[in-house]
């Protein structure tokens, strides 16, 4: 998986075969788990505590894991001092869009932006207008904006939606990474399911 992490440069989406996403989603995170960066993790609050264990598995400290936000736990002025500490937050795009039009956090200090799921993204969707937001006040060489999705079927659907995807998250690469990959097989070799077999009786 490491291979496949290293072949991502800059921006683009990451298209995988299906059950895979959330892994990998996680093994991207590793090189932002510190102080020096702060990247935002979109549409992946569901699928959180899967991408913090796997970090602890892969030797992340507990200080340095993932934030997730919930405007329930969290204040606006708790979230505000975070940002100030860097690292990688776990968020709903209402919360970002919140932060970002009331300056709590200015798109030019962000890293990069991450968007599982990002085949529900769409031009006039949340997602759209923050990535819009960032990259118009990003400047910076290594900045990037990276979507993950396993859902192929939904991106294929349409005239040109790969294309238009593309354009609505401002990005020129795409990434297919099948489960016939080399180095995915390989990694799923390496990591077999868990096999449970129940008897009703």
């Amino acid at each position: 998986m490491e291979s496949i992490i290293g072949s991502i440069d800059g921006s683009g989406i990451l298209v995988a075969g299906a059950g895979l996403v959330t892994n990998l989603l996680a093994d991207c995170l590793l090189p932002y788990c510190n102080s020096s960066c702060l990247v935002f993790v979109l549409r992946a609050s569901h699928e959180a505590q899967r991408i913090l264990r796997h970090l602890r598995v892969k030797g992340i400290p507990q200080e340095s894991l993932p934030h997730i936000l919930d405007s329930s736990t969290t204040s606006t002025a708790e979230r505000e001092r975070m940002y100030l500490c860097g690292g990688v937050y776990i968020c709903t795009s209402r919360i970002l869009v919140l932060d970002l039009l009331q300056q709590r956090v200015v798109p030019g200090a962000i890293t990069g932006i991450y968007v599982n799921e990002t085949h529900r993204v769409s031009e006039a969707s949340t997602e759209a207008f923050i990535l819009r937001m960032y990259q118009e006040g990003n400047n910076k060489p290594d900045s990037f904006v990276r979507g993950l999705s396993d859902q192929v079927c939904a991106l294929v659907g349409g005239f040109n939606k790969v294309g238009k995807l593309m354009d609505t998250m401002s990005v020129g690469n795409i990434y297919l990474w099948p489960r016939f990959h080399l180095s995915i097989k390989e990694y799923c070799a390496r990591h077999p399911p868990d096999v449970v077999q129940l008897a009703v009786s």
